[in-house]
């Protein structure tokens, strides 16, 4: 199977803000509590993948494999990730 198209991993900015404009239009800005929790929840989610990927043993589950090889690369380049996608889109 061939990889995805980078640009339909990493959607451009005006389409991602035109997306999160039209939801606010359509349905109303999001509660306190609920903008909240959000965060706290995409922290905490962040955080376990980050444990998780981050560990060797992930390496020899099959399914895990590219995505924890991938992940541990950021620690061997760590901007790579930066200068390849953000700041090569915008010049």
């Amino acid at each position: 199977m061939p990889d995805p198209k980078p640009e339909t991993l990493n959607p451009k900015p005006e389409t991602l803000a035109a997306g999160c404009v039209a939801v606010v239009v359509v349905y109303g800005p999001p509660s306190v509590a609920l903008t909240v929790f959000m965060l706290w929840y995409s922290d905490a989610y962040t955080a376990v993948l980050h444990a998780a990927l981050d560990r060797e043993k992930c390496l020899d589950v099959k399914i895990l494999n590219g995505a924890a090889r991938g992940f541990q690369a950021h620690h061997d380049y760590p901007l790579a990730g930066a200068y390849t996608r953000s700041l090569q889109s915008s010049a």
